[in-house]
């Protein structure tokens, strides 16, 4: 178990450098060899918190100490670790061919400030004497029932995982040192941009404990198309023939994501299993380059069986399989 050198010297997490030396100072006077000559537990006592306040009067090492501290006191209920540390999220929807050309997207979002109650600590007045519920280490032992006799530990309900009691909490922020605020935000979105895709808004996240904001992650979700689909910067879509077509060839329109309409040529005797490529007619590729290389249209093809069919249609047809089997 991490010691507490916070709760050897008498004062909260997020005391101040002035006043952890103005403690330090105090309990230095009281403790010092030359002022208990011969008394092994007051000599012990100075060693323990000359070595804590060692650590926390330099910033790396007070950093490095709380960062340790805290991960050595991880809740069982695994969110709660983990809640200050999930950056914002926020989806931006984007129609099939909105990827054609770079857009800017406003959209509102829900990201966590901190409580100007506590200033975001969650405590609205701080006890220097250790929990008597946890006796000091922020987590209590709970006995489980299962096939086997087991205990766990879990953050102490007394003092929230503090390690000092009694303490004020917020009744603002229920004690979590954040409330909910909802924002907009703007964000370019560059051409090419495809579902799934993630950016970072550089300070639009969640307030941390130094009082900026961290990041906001927009993820892209691109609806589907009725008839098209995509591959990369790829567009795919299926030209139902007909059997006539196929066999005699003929010209089909087909309209790109672009909105022009083009003409492609169908052989005589075409084989339908094949596809073709309209080239430069997709989206636009993410090379990151000004001037944006493009993907293709890649056509498909299916026969196309009439339904219902006319009486003139039927006899076509038959004429059709009678000639076929003479052949």
């Amino acid at each position: 178990m991490v010691n507490n050198y916070y709760q050897i010297l008498g004062v909260h997490p997020t005391v101040s450098q002035d006043a952890l030396k103005k403690a330090y100072r105090q309990l230095a006077h009281k403790y010092h060899p030359d002022a208990n000559p011969n008394d092994s537990t007051a000599e012990a006592k100075f060693k323990e918190m000359q070595g804590a306040y060692d650590t926390l009067k330099d910033p790396d090492k007070r950093a490095a100490y709380d960062a340790s501290f805290t991960s050595a006191r991880v809740d069982d209920e695994f969110f709660s670790f983990f809640k200050g540390q999930t950056p914002a999220a926020a989806i931006v929807k984007l129609s099939f061919t909105e990827p054609l050309r770079a857009c800017k997207k406003t959209f509102s979002y829900q990201r966590k400030i901190n409580c100007k109650k506590c200033s975001g600590s969650g405590v609205l007045q701080f006890s220097t004497l250790p929990c008597s519920g946890c006796q000091g280490s922020g987590r209590s032992r709970v006995s489980a029932n299962f096939i086997f006799s087991s205990a766990f530990s879990v953050v102490c309900k007394d003092c929230k995982g503090q390690g000092f009691g009694p303490s004020v909490f917020c009744e603002v922020c229920n004690s979590t040192g954040s409330l909910a605020e909802s924002q907009e935000v703007t964000v370019t979105l560059p051409a090419g941009v495809m579902s799934g895709q993630a950016f970072r808004c550089f300070g639009q996240g969640h307030q941390n404990n130094r009082g900026t904001f961290d990041d906001l992650m927009v993820h892209v979700q691109v609806e589907t198309h009725p008839h098209l689909s995509r591959q990369g910067a790829q567009v795919l879509s299926c030209v139902p023939l007909y059997y006539s077509q196929i066999v005699l060839g003929a010209a089909v329109e087909v309209e790109s994501i672009w909105g022009d309409k083009l003409s492609v040529n169908i052989p005589p005797g075409f084989d339908y299993r094949t596809s073709m490529r309209l080239m430069g007619k997709g989206f636009p590729k993410l090379t990151g380059l000004e001037n944006l290389e493009m993907g293709d249209h890649i056509l498909e093809f299916e026969i196309r069986i009439p339904s219902p069919i006319s009486e003139r249609h039927r006899d076509l047809l038959n004429q059709l399989l009678q000639e076929e089997n003479r052949v």
